[in-house]
């Protein structure tokens, strides 16, 4: 299979910017401002909680009225005036360029082999639990609806690609969906799956070329969000610095509840010496930064650090592939972020009346300490819950 991930050095702009909204925004008076100087402006919560990917390309701006946030082509002299203006009072905290992220996955050697080592390693199957009344969205490059192990299960599923369906081209997105809610029990082969009782949401936000802009990731958020998803899973990124933009959407997601779980990256290469630092968006504080272990629970050779909340199986981990390969082997950081997802999924059906912060810190308090430093593992691997807890 091809490597489609770009050099670790690229960073590709869209051209538009990325805003930050204050909190306190009176929404509909700034959309009618800047309609006042021809601005076209899309609200997502009036389209269903998600803006059409073909209405994203052509408006000026884009309200993600959830998140605060907004994504806006280049101005004109009167709108710019008056964006200047909303700046100054406040109501724009932060301008930024939009760019691109990418998948984060690389394929693994052929055969099962122990691939499902990692559900071991994680006490899955001591685990009471299956994520039952928990919608956990994928964020990624869709997902192959015709799969046998998935058929009878909830699945909803949404294309935020311009011109392109849900279905799954690249099979990354299918292998995340499987690792995190795939079935107790296979039609084919062992157990690959967390949270087997989950409620799976498709958001396609990575094209079939291999790329995603970040305001398709962020339609992609706010629709998942509008749908009550609790776990959000992104197992894309890029080499940027920290973005504001992403750091502002973890802490507006987890005030509704929610835990938007990232990966590290796999840039590094740790034999050589080479530790690259995590990538973003996982690289701000309010985004879960996973990282991967292997069999023998070392740092994966290509698992990037610095910082890292937890680590996850990530070396060799067989899962769900769109039809007709059926099931496939991949290493990277996003093998383990959907172990991870999968296990949040798990603790939430544990204690569903924690909020997102505490089962966040359970999660990190009851991994699995390895010998390693946090830069690398973060908290340590983390755990399944064996036993229902109640938020302190």
């Amino acid at each position: 299979m091809k490597d489609i991930h770009p050099p670790r050095d690229e960073h590709r702009t869209t051209g538009r910017k990325l805003v930050v909204l204050s909190p306190t925004v009176n929404i509909p008076a700034m959309t009618s401002a800047l309609s006042a100087v021809g601005m076209d402006v899309v609200v997502a919560s009036e389209r269903g909680g998600a803006v059409p990917p073909e209405t994203m390309a052509t408006a000026d701006a884009i309200v993600f009225d959830r998140l605060h946030m907004m994504v806006v082509a280049e101005p004109s002299v009167a709108a710019l005036a008056v964006m200047n203006e909303l700046q100054a009072r406040g109501i724009l905290l932060s301008v930024e360029d939009e760019g691109f992220v990418y998948p984060l996955s690389a394929p693994g050697p052929a055969g099962q082999g122990d691939a499902t080592w990692g559900l071991g390693a994680i006490g899955v199957e001591q685990s009471p639990f299956a994520g039952r009344g928990i919608r956990v969205a994928i964020l990624a490059a869709g997902f192959d609806p015709s799969h046998p192990d998935f058929q009878g299960r909830k699945v909803v599923h949404r294309s935020f690609v311009p011109g392109e369906t849900a279905q799954d081209a690249s099979g990354v997105g299918t292998h995340a969906a499987g690792i995190a809610c795939g079935p107790r029990t296979p039609s084919q082969g062992p157990r690959y799956g967390v949270a087997h009782e989950a409620e799976l949401y498709i958001a396609k936000v990575l094209s079939d070329q291999g790329s995603g802009a970040d305001g398709w990731i962020m339609n992609g958020i706010h629709w998942a969000l509008e749908n009550g998803c609790r776990v959000l899973l992104l197992p894309l990124g890029s080499a940027r610095p920290p973005v504001e933009a992403y750091r502002a959407i973890g802490e507006r997601a987890l005030a509704q509840g929610a835990i938007l779980v990232g990966v590290a990256g796999h840039g590094s290469h740790r034999a050589r010496g080479d530790i690259q630092p995590t990538g973003s968006p996982a690289n701000v504080v309010t985004i879960l930064a996973v990282g991967a272990v292997d069999s023998s629970l070392q740092v994966a050779d290509f698992s990037n650090g610095g910082k890292i909340d937890v680590v996850g199986p990530g070396v060799d981990v067989l899962s769900s592939w769109p039809l007709p390969r059926a099931y496939n082997t991949l290493s990277g950081t996003s093998a383990a972020a959907a172990h991870v997802a999968g296990v949040l999924a798990l603790l939430m059906e544990a204690d569903p009346h924690a909020s997102a912060l505490e089962i966040w810190r359970r999660m990190l308090a009851t991994a699995r300490q390895l010998n390693a430093p946090a830069s690398d593992v973060g908290s340590g691997l983390v755990q399944a819950p064996v036993s229902a807890t109640t938020a302190p």
